[in-house]
């Protein structure tokens, strides 16, 4: 992480490890890109770290949204707040499943090496394919070919929960639902069609 840092142009790294972790962003200094994801998160903030854990969390998922590899270069891609609004979705209907991978195969998920109960097939999750490869093949997701794990567990729940806050307020265009409803709705269908952004 230190070395991350210095390289990154950071004055006073064990500092900025210390505040993120007062932050809860642990997740966060996992792999040398999400450090880098966070360190511009701050940096785009003025040198200074956000307010609070939300604002942190906000700027830090929407750095690992967009995307900036030289490969996409010219192909219509997702932008960062639809992927992060699918993320929320996939994310949500992961946690309340109790699934840690989301399934991208044809190949039933005996094939996958872990407890087929750990997995939700990617039809399940109710996201067009197209739109579903752009999300997982984003720094929110890690994993390659058939299997995909959000970047971080503190990810995906900020996420999840900002997908459930939005359908419980009822954001933009959406009805707004009871917390209890939106909940039950989740856990009984996992497609989620029906209300989840």
């Amino acid at each position: 992480m230190l070395v991350v840092l210095r390289y990154l142009g950071e004055e006073a790294p064990e500092q900025f490890i210390e505040t993120a972790y007062s932050f809860g962003a642990n997740g966060l200094l996992q792999t040398p890109l999400s450090i880098k994801l966070l360190h511009r998160a701050v940096q785009q903030n003025g040198q200074a770290w956000p307010k609070g854990r939300f604002d942190l969390f906000s700027s830090a998922t929407k750095a690992l949204a967009v995307e900036n590899n030289d490969d996409y270069e010219g192909k219509r891609r997702l932008s960062a707040e639809r992927r992060l609004a699918l993320a929320g979705r996939i994310s949500l209907v992961m946690l309340l499943s109790g699934a840690e991978h989301v399934w991208r195969s044809n190949k039933g998920k005996d094939d996958a090496g872990v407890d087929p109960r750990r997995l939700v097939d990617a039809d399940e999750l109710g996201v067009e394919i197209s739109e579903l490869s752009d999300v997982l093949d984003s720094s929110l997701f890690k994993g390659e070919g058939r299997r995909f794990e959000p970047m971080h567990r503190t990810i995906a729940e900020f996420l999840a929960a900002r997908t459930l806050a939005r359908t419980v307020l009822g954001m933009d265009s959406e009805a707004a639902f009871p917390l209890s409803r939106a909940i039950a709705l989740a856990r009984s269908n996992l497609k989620c069609n029906t209300f989840l952004v």
